[in-house]
């Protein structure tokens, strides 16, 4: 099973101002820097089709996962992610938790942002995965089943 390390986006502000900021291994963070994200009616159409479960083309995932991936990793968390990597230990991957805290950008479809450079789609890069992280006030409730658990498989 590999092994991780998280690597925080946190996405956060109000509609017109919001900021995109990173925590990662080796102490890296990178304060938050404008958030680059414009819906435009022909995204917005795209989004609402995509809702539906129409599935779009390549060419339309490419074109909607390059402007999530152009706002969540502008020239510093780029360069702050690449440091990331660069510092693992061997064996070890990045994962990418998001952390969008505006509501109105939870129901974009970040695992379609599509990584120009590499030519992939971040959800589909088993070596950096992408998961949504939703922050909690207080901390799950522990399991009331009794031990140990019988699973039928």
């Amino acid at each position: 099973m590999p092994k991780y390390q998280d690597f925080f986006l946190i996405v956060n502000g109000t509609a017109g101002q919001y900021t995109v900021e990173a925590q990662g291994p080796g102490d890296i963070r990178v304060p938050p820097v404008p958030f680059a994200y414009q819906e435009s009616d022909e995204l917005r159409v795209e989004l609402g089709k995509i809702k539906m479960g129409f599935a779009p083309s390549t060419e339309r995932m490419q074109k909607v996962g390059e402007l999530l991936f152009r706002a969540l990793f502008p020239y510093e968390i780029i360069a702050a992610f690449n440091r990331a990597q660069g510092g693992l230990p061997a064996g070890e991957s990045l994962r990418l938790k998001l952390v969008a805290r505006p509501a109105e950008l939870g129901h974009l479809p970040w695992e379609l942002a599509y990584d120009i450079l590499n030519q992939a789609f971040l959800a589909v890069r088993s070596s950096c995965p992408i998961v949504r992280y939703v922050e909690q006030g207080t901390p799950p409730a522990p399991l009331l089943a009794r031990r140990p658990l019988r699973v039928l498989y």
